[in-house]
């Protein structure tokens, strides 16, 4: 089970690519990713947000948005009331169901 619940580290770092991707274009998100690790996203949501925002100030709302929608989209969730949370917390609550949807996935059938 650990190698599957390790996936969700997987779509931490594929959520960070696109997200950046897709608010400031593929060269520019190469650039950031030389400068803030994207695998911290998934050891340290805190860190690594604090990171982004020392490097884009104000505009990281946007760019925090666009890797938790897409994060949010490959867990299987709908992303709401993003002013409500930090993107830590919102991470964490995506690892947490998706770590409960592959734990009832490998429930044995009861007899």
């Amino acid at each position: 089970m650990e190698t599957r619940v390790g996936g969700f580290s997987k779509l931490i770092l594929q959520s960070v690519d696109e997200g950046l991707a897709k608010v400031m274009g593929e060269d520019t998100a190469k650039a950031v990713k030389f400068y803030v690790d994207p695998s911290i996203a998934a050891k340290d949501p805190d860190r690594f947000i604090t990171s982004i925002r020392k490097m884009f100030g104000k505009g990281t709302q946007t760019i925090e948005m666009r890797i938790l929608d897409s994060l949010y989209s490959k867990v299987g969730l709908k992303l709401t009331n993003l002013e409500d949370s930090d993107f830590a917390q919102y991470v964490e609550e995506a690892k947490r169901q998706y770590v409960h949807r592959i734990l009832a996935e490998e429930e044995p059938p009861k007899f």
